[in-house]
């Protein structure tokens, strides 16, 4: 059975756009009634203590219903939380409120993506670059949703515009290998795999990738084993079916 190829983390993963991000924020903190109620929040979430900054932003909110940045840090903590249709209606108020500001839109389109609304997805990723985002996981998340779509020359072209912001981005490389696979390009997977093994050669997605490309698609099994081994050796894991695999390379091998 072939094996699935992993994107960045090991499963479709929607890059945050924090609060403290400019290049996806186009709103700063307000300074007004509820500052210290957010700043407690803030430190409450950095420490994991989502249930506990919710209770803080909820306060700010409380002191001044217009506080953009808290409607904001309350989604990023109920995304953390698991509760996405919270972190939804959390940006949508605070939309309400700034309509133009990107990071919030570009933290909903993740919300909607983690929910597989892809389509609604799409549109906020593309309102937050409309209003001036320059932060390279934006593209990146929009190149993962049109990738959920079939829509791979899309997701193609939003990676390459990531790493024209970024280039030593190396997840968005292996994102894009993923796609080209998908497209059966295979000479450009095999180049986009290889740069995101240059800039990072620790990623275990990185090296389980390009044992399974080596494996399957382009063969070249003493390469595949010893990718497959790298990725075992980053992990510290004992994968049960990447060892099988890398045993029944052998033995094939073997005959």
């Amino acid at each position: 059975m072939r094996r699935s190829l992993l994107t960045p983390a090991g499963i479709i993963v929607f890059v945050f756009c924090g609060i403290l991000l400019s290049g996806c924020s186009s709103v700063p903190p307000l300074r007004t009634a509820g500052k210290a109620d957010f700043g407690k929040g803030l430190e409450l979430a950095k420490a994991g203590k989502h249930e506990e900054a919710m209770q803080e932003y909820n306060k700010a909110i409380d002191a001044n219903p217009q506080y953009v940045e808290a409607y904001k840090a309350a989604g990023d903590s109920d995304i953390a939380l698991g509760r996405l249709d919270d972190a939804v209606s959390a940006y949508k108020r605070g939309l309400s409120i700034v309509s133009k500001d990107a990071g919030l839109h570009h933290n909903l389109g993740m919300a909607y993506a983690m929910q597989g609304k892809y389509d609604e997805a799409v549109t906020e990723f593309g309102w937050a670059i409309r209003y001036g985002s320059t932060d390279p996981s934006t593209y990146m998340n929009l190149g993962l949703v049109y990738e959920k779509k079939g829509q791979y020359r899309d997701a193609i072209y939003e990676f390459d515009r990531a790493v024209r912001l970024d280039p030593d981005y190396a997840e968005a490389y292996n994102a894009m290998g993923n796609v080209y696979v998908a497209m059966k390009k295979y000479p450009q997977a095999l180049d986009a795999y290889q740069k995101a093994e240059t800039l990072n050669p620790k990623s275990p997605d990185i090296h389980y990738n390009l044992g399974i490309f080596y494996d399957d698609y382009m063969p070249d099994k003493g390469k595949a084993l010893m990718h497959y081994q790298k990725y075992l050796d980053l992990t510290k894991s004992a994968d049960k079916e990447v060892l099988r695999r890398m045993q029944d390379i052998v033995r094939e091998n073997a005959k």
